[in-house]
């Protein structure tokens, strides 16, 4: 990964980490990213 996307992908996991999908449903952050999900905001 270039080092300019690295503070992107970080952003993203923090997101998904504070995400209803990852802390109430427990799923894995590649189902919650790859999904239009009303539970990702």
């Amino acid at each position: 990964m270039s080092k300019s996307c690295k503070g992107l992908a970080m952003e993203l996991v923090k997101c998904l980490s504070d995400s209803d999908c990852v802390k109430v449903e427990n799923r894995s952050y590649r189902e919650c990213a790859g999904e239009k999900s009303p539970s990702i905001s």
